[in-house]
Parts: structure tokens; C-alpha cells; sequence
């Protein structure tokens, strides 16, 4: 690895670019939301998780590292207090990324979750098959379709299960069902699972890690599906960095 881009959560952030200049010829810097031209061969992010979400989605299959300077920092989990040690580590390659799932809408790969939602608080009906199997119909004000990577996210606020990151699967949670029957539902990576929702007032949107991205047509059909995996440099204590963050919301 030679070649890095870097990505800052806001224009404050740019003096630490130096940092990184130090073990990697820096091709571009950009702040969130911003694209670039150049291709790198690791994409480094100074920000929260929706600075390294955004980062994700510009680096592909490209490797991506993040330094917390956010609130939780789920993705963006390495303090920026050890960049020196870090970023000497990833050169030497001592420390190697992990391969994340990705899940795919309408062409948007994803790497934490989609989320179809009310805009005005109705209810919508959802009608669910997974691998062409009997549908799952449902009520609710939302649906979330949560990767391994994203469990934390939506689907953990929304009572769903935390996983590994490194799991290959993808988790199904609904958004205030209209039921106390329905859970959460946890199926393969390699599920096809086609989706229909059915409602009366506005047309439900469609967020995709972070970012609205369109809205439901009526009679439309959406499926989801695995996407093109992905690249995460992450501490190496899952479950020690899961329960530290955890901690700050609760208390």
C-alpha cells in the first residue's frame, strides 16, 4: 500500500492529514459526502461511523480505516492518539483488514443497513419472501435490513440482535410492528429476499447507510440481496469495542 485518500468528517480535521503523509503519498482529501477521482489503495477517515460510512462507499473494495472523531465510533474504532502505531502497523502489514458483508439495493452496495421507513408515522404493510419460500406479512411504521457490520446500528436501537461483524448474514427487523408476534429474523448472506410494502398516504423512503436514497412506489418490487464485499481495518477485541460503546449509551 502506497496510495491513500483520506476523508474528514469537517474542514477542522485538516491539519492532522499530516499524520498520514508520514507512511502514505496522500492522492486526495476530501470531507464527507464529497467524491474524488483519485483511487487509492487504502482510504482513511477521520470522523464518526457516517464519515466512515461515506468512505466505505468511496473506496469499493479497497481497504478502510477509521479514527474516531465522533460520538460512538462502532467503525471508526482506532483512537486517533495511536495513528503513528497503527498506520506503521497496516505498512508493515502486522495488521491486516477484515472482510465485511455488503447487501445491495436498486444498485447501492451497502455496508450497515437499509431502511425503509414512514414518513408521517402510518402504517405500512410489508410482504416478505426470502429464497422464494412462503411470504411474511407484517404491519408496521419500518423495516430494517441490517448487515453483520450494521447491527449495531438501526437494528440494535430498533431490539434487534448484535452479531460478529464478520458473520456472513443478514438481519431482518421491523420498525415498531403493529404485532408482538414479530422478531427479528436472521438469514444467510446468500439469501434472495424480495420485498413489497403496501400503504395508503406518502410513499415510504428508502435510507441506505445514512443517506435517503428514493422512495417506495406504489406495486413496486424491491429485493435485496448480497453485494460486493468489503474491507475493514477494526481493533482486534470485538466484543471489548462493542461493549465500550454500548456503555456510553446507557449511561
Amino acid at each position: 500500500m502506497e496510495n491513500a485518500i483520506v476523508v474528514l468528517k469537517d474542514k477542522s480535521l485538516n491539519s492532522y492529514v499530516k499524520k498520514v503523509k508520514k507512511f502514505f503519498n496522500v492522492l486526495d482529501v476530501v470531507l464527507i459526502n464529497e467524491k474524488t477521482n483519485k483511487k487509492g489503495d487504502i482510504y482513511i477517515c477521520f470522523g464518526g461511523d457516517g464519515t466512515f460510512l461515506w468512505t466505505a462507499n468511496l473506496a469499493k473494495s479497497k481497504p478502510v480505516i477509521g479514527f474516531n472523531f465522533g460520538n460512538l465510533g462502532f467503525l471508526s474504532n482506532f483512537e486517533f492518539k495511536d495513528i503513528d502505531k497503527v498506520l506503521r502497523k497496516i505498512k508493515e502489514g502486522k495488521i491486516l483488514p477484515e472482510k465485511r458483508s455488503r447487501i445491495k439495493i436498486l444498485k447501492h452496495q451497502v455496508l450497515n443497513d437499509i431502511i425503509i421507513n414512514s414518513q408521517d408515522g402510518s402504517l405500512i404493510t410489508f410482504d416478505i419472501t426470502i429464497n422464494n419460500l412462503k411470504s411474511i406479512k407484517f404491519k408496521g411504521n419500518g423495516i430494517i435490513f441490517s448487515t453483520s457490520t450494521g447491527s449495531t446500528a438501526a437494528n440494535a436501537y430498533a431490539g434487534g440482535p448484535i452479531v460478529v461483524p464478520t458473520l456472513n448474514c443478514i438481519i431482518i427487523n421491523a420498525i415498531v410492528p403493529y404485532s408482538f408476534f414479530v422478531k427479528p429474523i436472521v438469514v444467510g448472506i446468500d439469501s434472495k429476499i424480495v420485498l413489497r410494502a403496501y400503504f395508503e398516504k406518502q410513499e415510504p423512503i428508502i435510507i441506505v447507510d445514512g443517506r435517503v436514497i428514493g422512495k417506495v412506489k406504489k406495486d413496486s418490487l424491491l429485493k435485496i440481496e448480497k453485494g460486493d464485499d468489503a474491507y475493514v481495518f477494526s481493533s482486534s477485541d470485538v466484543f471489548y469495542n462493542i461493549s465500550k460503546k454500548l456503555r456510553k449509551i446507557v449511561f
